[in-house]
């Protein structure tokens, strides 16, 4: 569910169903120091968006 990185702390590694515009992620990635590594998203423009960023 995590990796330990070269300084032997562990990141968070999140996934997101209904991701919308991805500001729920980011704020998850922000407060817990994680990384969303997939999302799901069935609006193909809003998904496109948030895979951009």
């Amino acid at each position: 569910m995590h990796d330990l990185d070269a300084s032997g702390d562990s990141q968070l590694r999140i996934g997101s169903l209904f991701s919308g515009y991805g500001g729920l992620d980011l704020a998850v990635e922000h407060v817990f120091n994680a990384k969303t590594v997939w999302f799901s998203e069935l609006n193909e423009p809003v998904a496109r968006v948030f895979s951009h960023h």
